[in-house]
């Protein structure tokens, strides 16, 4: 019986533990990712337990868990000091918890999964798949390799995961394409000791004005030092730019 081989387009988290559990099934896997380098963007981010479910599951919790940070709920603080929001894992369970992780960590994680399968998974680095021809027996991606050369193969399925701004995905799969009307700017500094490390802050000024500290633990190459993430709505940065402005 023919072994199925699967192409994934996007070397990003859904892609990486999607090639790692395809592998774990028996399944050829071929990678296909734009970027030369894998170069994590982003800062931290909190992985819920469902997603901690597919981590375990994948066989890396325990490597997760040591360099990223236990998270036991959310503090939401308004201007007063009064809490808007005090929630807590333990409500909905003893045993459940959330993940605070750097993105680069994340990324370790994952390929730590992916290398698990090395004889099942190829990796092709800058490959820009610019189009996709499926027929009943095979779909096709064509677009160029890490050269510009023209590149043409077939594969049984094809899973597209190369972010939210895809041109890869059918016209009628998308419902919504514009762009979120809020944005972040955003920082990764040394743990915070001034707050519970187990927390994620936040700190509210009506509804446009938020500013969160969020535990990341630690990256790969520096397992040491812990770190948050600080975060900054963007609404917040235009309230501010537009006041600034009007008193010049």
């Amino acid at each position: 019986m023919k072994t199925l081989h699967f192409a994934i387009i996007g070397a990003g988290t859904a892609g990486l533990a999607t090639a790692a559990l395809l592998a774990r099934q028996g399944f050829q896997v071929s990678i296909f990712e734009k970027a030369q380098h894998l170069d994590p963007v982003g800062a931290g981010l909190l992985l819920q337990p469902a997603g901690l479910a597919v981590f375990e599951h994948l066989g890396v919790l325990e490597h997760a868990c040591q360099l990223g940070a236990k998270v036991t709920g959310l503090e939401g603080q308004l201007a007063d000091g009064r809490l808007l929001v005090n929630s807590h894992y333990h409500e909905a369970g003893n045993h459940y918890t959330g993940l605070g992780i750097h993105r680069a960590t994340l990324c370790h994680v994952l390929q730590t999964a992916v290398n698990q399968h090395r004889d099942a998974i190829t990796w092709y680095m800058g490959y820009d798949i610019q189009q996709l021809q499926e027929s009943p027996e095979q779909v096709r991606l064509i677009g160029q390799d890490a050269q510009q050369h023209p590149f043409d193969a077939a594969f049984d399925a094809v899973i597209v995961a190369n972010g939210a701004r895809s041109q890869l995905r059918p016209s009628a799969w998308v419902k919504i394409d514009q762009p979120y009307p809020w944005g972040a700017a955003w920082t990764i500094v040394p743990e915070c000791q001034q707050f519970n490390r187990e927390i994620l802050h936040q700190f509210y000024d009506t509804s446009q004005i938020m500013i969160g500290i969020l535990p990341t633990g630690a990256i790969p190459t520096a397992p040491e030092q812990r770190l948050s993430s600080v975060f900054w709505s963007w609404l917040c940065c235009t309230k501010l730019f537009l006041r600034a402005s009007s008193a010049i």
